[in-house]
């Protein structure tokens, strides 16, 4: 019984968890540095950037270990509410060795989760920008825009431009 249970909530935890979401304030500044010097090696010209979307792919073994984070978390919490209560059953020197077992390893996993390798499978963002076209006009063009763990653009598709100049084309580098 408990194996099926277990199994469950392994399968809840996939289902209910997104492995897509926000990159933190870091991996942000990465994105757009990298990102504008991708724009600065490919166009002749561009200026006026602005980013949207930022989206980190996280890959399942890192959303596994940050959930073994959460877990340990919870659990000390729920071990010292239940002392609190009066209905934690151990001794006091029990409670204190498991609290101390259970803190070294939330700070294991922790330091693992903060040197974890691979994060990401890879980034995505929107880039929008002003570019110049051979008819010697800007156009604020948009892009989706790919980067890879290392923060290496590896994809670019224009997904639209506001303005039409269907005769002008971009200059490239």
């Amino acid at each position: 019984m408990k194996l099926l249970v277990f199994i469950f909530s392994i399968f809840i935890a996939f289902t209910s968890f997104n492995q897509v979401s926000e990159p933190s304030d870091i991996e942000k500044t990465a994105i757009i540095k990298a990102v504008n010097a991708w724009a600065d090696s490919t166009f002749f010209k561009h200026d006026e950037p602005r980013f949207e979307n930022f989206i980190a792919h996280y890959t399942d073994e890192f959303i596994m270990a940050s959930m073994r984070s959460g877990s340990l978390d919870k659990t000390m919490k729920r071990l010292a509410a239940s002392r609190e209560k009066g209905t934690y059953k151990g001794t006091d020197s029990e409670y204190e060795k498991a609290m101390e077992d259970l803190q070294k390893r939330k700070e294991e996993a922790h330091a693992a989760l903060l040197n974890f390798t691979p994060r990401v499978t890879h980034y995505s963002v929107i880039f929008w920008a002003n570019i110049k076209l051979d008819s010697g006009i800007f156009n604020y063009v948009k892009h989706e825009i790919q980067l890879n763990e290392k923060f290496t653009v590896v994809k670019s598709e224009i997904a639209g431009n506001i303005g039409d100049n269907s005769k002008g084309k971009i200059i490239y580098n």
